[in-house]
């Protein structure tokens, strides 16, 4: 499809969904990904992010891409509802309801990590793209009053991926299955909605927001050795913590450099890659201090109670 025709729908679509102006920009493609903000919630579909970048893989080099920092994106063919005449893509309707859904993961995204995971607009300056997918698995037919219906279970699978390093990847899958009867909305009228999976508070999404910290070194310490180490070895020699170069080590002149910055943030000194220090290695004092007011640090009574 030519660049020009792809807008020449874009722009089609944003005139038909009137009701979902507030996700369009006028004279432009959709709002670049999704905000933090509720009022400006907004998605990109991988398409429109290939187009974007002229790209036909998953993966794109960000211009200037910042550690923690995150964009979503949903898979062209993600479908957001079904009805007994078929499903509904989010490019034919639904547009708000994958938004809402995107907002509401988003989230939880950032409550599982504690505010340490944190979403931009802007796809240049994110080091994390989430691909979110859903999709619906028939699961036999189910009796509804006098009808008949299909029963499906909705999945939906988040793709991360680091996109400084092609290697750190992470999937998670979770299914939200119908029970033995189907409602249908409308009065009867032949539209039924299977509600996406949520995912706060699972361990799908511990899983995810564990794995998308340790690509930068968290819960990392003296004597761990490998690639988990490197980004956070560079920023440390890049702020002149550390000398020499980037490694997959963590040997004692790291944990050094962790102490010493752990001692400038006002931290408490125990030369491991915590969650605070997470943020620290990679961002000033005053979005640590935020950080901790807003999630604050187990404390040692804490500990010991868990």
């Amino acid at each position: 499809m030519s660049t020009a025709l792809f807008k020449a729908l874009v722009v089609l679509l944003c005139m038909l969904m009137q009701p979902f102006s507030a996700f369009c920009e006028p004279g432009t493609e959709r709002n670049p990904g999704l905000s933090r903000a509720a009022d400006t919630a907004a998605f990109l579909t991988y398409d429109q992010l290939a187009e974007r970048y002229e790209i036909a893989k998953e993966r794109y080099t960000a211009a200037d891409g910042k550690p923690l920092s995150t964009f979503m994106v949903t898979a062209p063919d993600c479908m957001v509802g079904i009805s007994q005449d078929g499903m509904y893509k989010d490019v034919d309707k639904g547009i708000g309801e994958i938004a809402e859904y995107l907002t509401e993961l988003a989230s939880a995204i950032t409550e599982a990590s504690e505010g340490t995971i944190r979403f931009v607009s802007d796809p240049d300056r994110a080091d994390i793209l989430i691909k979110v997918n859903q999709r619906f698995i028939s699961q036999g037919k189910y009796i509804s009053g006098s009808k008949v219906v299909k029963g499906y279970a909705s999945e939906v699978t988040i793709k991360a991926f680091m996109l400084s390093n092609q290697y750190h990847t992470c999937v998670v899958t979770r299914t939200n299955a119908p029970g033995r009867t189907v409602s249908l909305s409308n009065g009867g009228g032949g539209s039924f909605w299977m509600k996406p999976p949520k995912f706060r508070d699972t361990e799908e999404m511990k899983d995810l927001v564990r794995i998308m910290m340790s690509w930068y070194g968290y819960q990392r310490k003296n004597g761990s050795a490998s690639s988990l180490v490197r980004s956070a070895r560079q920023s440390l020699i890049d702020r002149n913590y550390l000398r020499g170069e980037a490694g997959a080590v963590f040997d004692d002149d790291m944990e050094a450099a962790v102490l010493q910055l752990q001692a400038d943030y006002g931290l408490k000194e125990t030369g491991v890659i915590d969650r605070p220090t997470l943020l620290a290695i990679y961002y000033n004092q005053e979005t640590v201090k935020q950080n901790l007011a807003d999630y604050p640090p187990e404390t040692d009574e804490d500990e010991s109670a868990a």
